[in-house]
């Protein structure tokens, strides 16, 4: 089965986000499995920079076939949703392939994909990572501009997919008016539990350098330090936990593209007066990340709206329990395996659900034990991608196998 994937971003572009890390990593679990795979990708590093990277070539990547191609050509301006030269190839080559995977929306190669489906008939499937939920298209960013977007560009890559691919039940129902009606499945992001266990050395170690003293609970929030992540309501129930007389520290692990919001919430620390409370940390190699997990008690993500983000997934595998919004997609997989608790979005609720906590290392060890459990019942990439393979298979020979939730 020659499969063809098609995505703005890939490896090693990690500040685009947790999107880049699940591509990844069901491309390789994939190729492992026999699937012969070739992604097409921009060079865009997720910050509008473009990478150091071979233009127009195979290059062997963890043993996947990549081809990256120039970003562009608006300058800085959207520069993963445009390349002509992936434009062109996609037209020579995609009639070789027998399925194409698209990834994300809102960029031009999946509507490229769309209107070649008509000649080549060779089908595709859509995986929107949460960019069809409801709330991420009415909520987040300029609405007057993505709602119209999403009936007249994504409509037509959605509806002329062989079928969409949901990462969880929570994620399909949240997208049911932008999904446009479509054949759907469901497959989770998955990870290689073996590299995600505590680590006792790191966790002595990193704790010494943030200064939490014996005693603290550290909280941990890992990904684009961005307003629709809410960063500043953990430091508003902060606030209200100091206040109490808990000993609490917070660290903010990630890229901050959005330099403005990265200064408020520096502010919102000194109004709080929380200095020695908070710690802002620059982007790690995804080997650090996973000491940080060992480092932490909880971790924390109250998004204003969340697909099925790889931080909570990692954190799971890592024994770390989660303090999810109700808003993410998988909120209720996490409450429902004992996992860690859905809050609402404002500092009430997150210090109400932080208090217990800090005043029960039981708790917190029940919770990391299911945690564990959790992603090992759930999130098994060599599980997943024998779905994904499946799914593929369902695509072409128009079966629906049982354990993918065909709708």
């Amino acid at each position: 089965m020659k499969v063809l994937h098609v995505t703005p971003w890939y490896e090693p572009a990690w500040a685009a986000g947790g999107c880049v890390v699940s591509t990844r990593n069901f491309c390789r679990a994939l190729s492992s499995l026999g699937v012969d795979v070739t992604v097409y990708a921009t060079d865009d590093d997720g910050h509008g920079a473009r990478m150091d990277v071979p233009l127009g070539e195979p290059v062997d990547v963890g043993g996947v076939k990549v081809l990256y191609f120039r970003s562009g050509p608006f300058g800085k301006w959207r520069p993963e949703a445009f390349s002509r030269t992936l434009s062109r190839k996609l037209a020579e080559s995609m009639h070789r392939f027998d399925l194409v995977h698209v990834s994300l929306t809102r960029h031009w190669h999946g509507l490229r994909v769309s209107l070649l489906n008509r000649l080549s008939r060779v089908p595709y499937l859509l995986t929107p990572h949460g960019s069809l939920n409801e709330w991420f298209v009415m909520k987040v960013g300029k609405a007057y501009l993505k709602i119209p977007y999403a009936y007249l560009v994504d409509s037509r890559v959605a509806r002329a997919a062989s079928a969409v691919h949901y990462l969880c039940r929570g994620e399909r129902v949240m997208s049911r008016r932008f999904g446009f009606g479509r054949p759907s499945f469901l497959v989770p992001n998955g990870i290689d539990l073996a590299h995600f266990c505590r680590r006792p050395e790191a966790r002595t170690k990193l704790r010494r350098e943030i200064g939490a003293a014996d005693g603290t609970t550290v909280l941990l929030y890992v990904g684009r330090v961005h307003p629709m992540k809410n960063v500043h309501l953990v430091v508003e129930a902060l606030g209200l936990l100091k206040d109490a007389g808990e000993r609490v520290l917070f660290v903010v692990l990630g890229p901050t593209p959005d330099h403005g919001y990265l200064a408020s919430l520096k502010e919102r620390v000194t109004a709080c007066r929380l200095e020695d409370s908070v710690r802002f940390l620059p982007p790690v190699p995804q080997e650090e990340v996973i000491d940080w997990y060992s480092a932490a008690d909880i971790l924390v993500l109250p998004s204003l709206v969340e697909g099925l983000s790889m931080s909570v997934i990692e954190a799971l595998a890592a024994s770390l329990p989660v303090l999810i919004s109700r808003n993410a997609a998988n909120a209720s997989d996490v409450v429902k395996d004992g996992a860690g608790q859905a809050i609402d979005l404002t500092a009430e609720s997150i210090a109400s659900a932080l208090l217990p906590l800090v005043f029960s290392g039981e708790r917190i060890a029940e919770l990391s034990y299911n945690a564990r459990r959790s992603a090992l019942a759930r999130y098994d990439i060599n599980k997943v991608a024998d779905l994904m393979a499946r799914a593929y298979r369902d695509v072409l020979t128009g079966s629906r196998d049982a354990a993918l939730n065909w709708s």
